[in-house]
């Protein structure tokens, strides 16, 4: 599966650091999904889903940045549903060989990986929503994982730039209410870089299994993030945003 997955991705261009990045995440994700399902003691089937939806989960953002040149979905595309046209629409998922019973956690937890909240409703069965979570949480441990070890400052300004998201000082009240709450905050909201950091910071709260919160915890992302984050805030807000990472700390114990 996995050299039919790279066989896709040299349809685009390989030599685009862009497209290098989502790849290796890519495989990344597929090594933590792995490390989570283990985690959770789960079968053999079941593991090998989970590594399946990884390898999967951000198939589209080849497509996307190719035609769009961002990954910022609200200027572009929603990469969760472009995923499941590329798999079920144009009939890509045949060329994996995978059993079609599985089709239905493979498509739940694909569209549901990027959406602000997992519609639990919309899950064909709890093994689907197991399944959404496990990949949730995969893909939020490599993220954080890159802003702690593979940090660049020069390319994250670059990148923060490009963002569209203002220098200017303040935090939205519901974007703060929403972490007061143990919520998770929604980057649509964002107008500022210190909106976009405590949303990515209550992340936290969209954990789902325990190998996970454990992982975010001794690795003390929120820290981290914040650290990396700091030069891009306004004074104002650092002592208002360091306060939401040490008590995000606090409760992921």
């Amino acid at each position: 599966m996995e050299d039919i997955f790279l066989q896709y991705v040299e349809l685009f261009d390989g030599k685009d650091p862009q497209i290098q990045r989502k790849l290796n995440h890519t495989l990344r994700t597929v090594l933590v999904a792995d490390r989570l399902a283990r985690a959770m003691a789960l079968d053999d089937e079941n593991v090998e889903i989970a590594r399946t939806v990884a390898l999967l989960h951000d198939i589209a953002r080849f497509e996307q940045w190719t035609k769009y040149k961002t990954f910022n979905d609200q200027k572009s595309v929603d990469h969760g549903e472009l995923a499941l046209d590329i798999l079920f629409k144009r009939n890509m998922i045949d060329a994996f060989g995978i059993n079609p019973e599985y089709y239905p956690i493979i498509r739940f937890a694909i569209g549901q990986h990027n959406k602000p909240r997992i519609d639990t409703a919309a899950a064909p069965d709890g093994r689907a929503l197991m399944h959404a979570q496990i990949i949730r949480d995969a893909d939020k441990i490599d993220i954080m994982e890159q802003w702690r070890t593979n940090y660049n400052t020069l390319e994250e300004f670059t990148r923060a730039k490009a963002s569209g998201l203002k220098n200017g000082n303040g935090i939205k009240p519901e974007i703060l209410a929403n972490v007061q709450n143990r919520n998770i905050g929604d980057y649509r909201n964002a107008v500022t870089h210190a909106d976009a950091l405590v949303c990515g910071l209550s992340f936290a709260y969209d954990l789902n299994t325990t190998e996970a919160k454990r992982i975010w915890r001794k690795r003390r992302y929120p820290l981290i993030r914040y650290k990396r984050t700091k030069a891009l805030l306004a004074p104002e807000d650092r002592k208002v945003c360091l306060g939401v990472a040490k008590r995000i700390m606090k409760d992921l114990k």
